[in-house]
This record gives structure tokens, C-alpha cells and sequence, in this order.
């Protein structure tokens, strides 16, 4: 979640930048691409409709692990594009971020399901396994499971929101409220 933050924390301070005039001018003026953020936003918006086609197939040659830790790789490989910022660099990372996003949030559902089964598992069927009897459990059981373990996760999940507004509040606070 922290390179979920940081992501966030970037789209929020790119925006910002490039909504200034001048800062446009002096930085894409001589590449003569002033709409580069509209192809990096479209990039990133767009290409997720495509990724509901593969994702069930790069989730079951990957795994769910692999496909988390790839996806979370992508992130970061955005964010790390965006100290070097070109054409080149911006819009085919923003195009791999969208084909990542949909994998990331699959393999996230699944990996959650599967540790509240698990967990579900665990905590009622252990006695019958000392037993040596083998019980599946019933459909839907791990259901107050699998709540407890969303909660927790979005919990995390918002709180990457307010670590995104982190670097907002200490680099750009006091020139951005001033001028208010």
C-alpha cells in the first residue's frame, strides 16, 4: 500500500505542476507535447478495458502472488519514470500501469478470499483433522471471515490516501495556501 500511496501522492503533485502555465511551457514546450498529461491520464484510464480480457490468464500462469508482486513492480515502475520525464518514458509506463491495475485488484480479491478461507478453515476444522476426519466446510461459512479481512485491508487501503497527501502538506502547503 505505500506504493499505492506514493503513486497517488505523484498524480496529485503532476496535476498540480502541470495545471501551471509557465511550468508546462518550460518543460514540454521544445518536445511540442502540451496534452502529455491527457495521454499518460488516458493511458492509465483506458487500457484497464482491455485488461478485463487477460487478467483471468496472466492470474493462472502467474499465480496470485506473482501477478501481485509484478503488478506492484509496474507501480513503481511509474513512479520511477516520472523522474526522467520524456514522451517515451511517461506514456508507455502510464499504458503498463492501466494494463497492471485490473491483474493488481483480481489477484488482491482473490489473495484476501483465499487467506479468509484459510483462516475459516483453521480456527473450525482443527479438531476434526486430529480425528482423521475430513470435512469440507460449508458453502459461504468463511463469509464473517472474509468481512473482517476486507475491513482491515480497506482500512489500510484509505490509509494510503492521507499518507498520498503527505508530501503535499510538507512541499507544497505553504506556497499553494498562500497564494489563496
Amino acid at each position: 500500500m505505500l506504493t499505492y500511496g506514493v503513486y497517488l501522492g505523484l498524480l496529485q503533485m503532476q496535476l498540480i505542476l502541470h495545471y501551471d502555465e509557465t511550468y508546462r511551457e518550460v518543460k514540454y514546450g521544445n518536445m511540442g507535447l502540451p496534452d502529455i498529461d491527457s495521454k499518460m491520464l488516458m493511458g492509465i484510464n483506458v487500457t484497464p478495458i482491455a485488461a478485463l480480457l487477460y487478467t483471468p490468464v496472466l492470474i493462472r500462469f502467474f499465480g496470485t502472488k506473482w501477478m501481485m508482486f509484478l503488478a506492484v513492480g509496474i507501480y513503481a515502475l511509474f513512479v520511477s519514470t516520472n523522474y526522467w520525464e520524456r514522451y517515451y518514458t511517461l506514456v508507455p509506463s502510464a499504458v503498463a500501469l492501466g494494463m497492471a491495475i485490473v491483474p493488481l485488484w483480481a489477484s488482491m480479491g482473490n489473495y484476501i478470499t483465499r487467506m479468509a478461507q484459510k483462516y475459516h478453515e483453521y480456527s473450525h476444522y482443527k479438531e476434526q483433522d486430529a480425528q482423521g476426519m475430513k470435512q469440507r466446510p460449508p458453502r459461504g461459512s468463511h463469509a464473517p471471515y472474509l468481512l473482517v479481512f476486507q475491513a482491515i485491508f480497506y482500512s489500510f487501503f484509505h490509509l494510503s490516501f492521507a499518507c498520498a497527501q503527505l508530501p503535499m502538506i510538507y512541499f507544497l502547503n505553504r506556497y499553494l495556501y498562500d497564494l489563496n
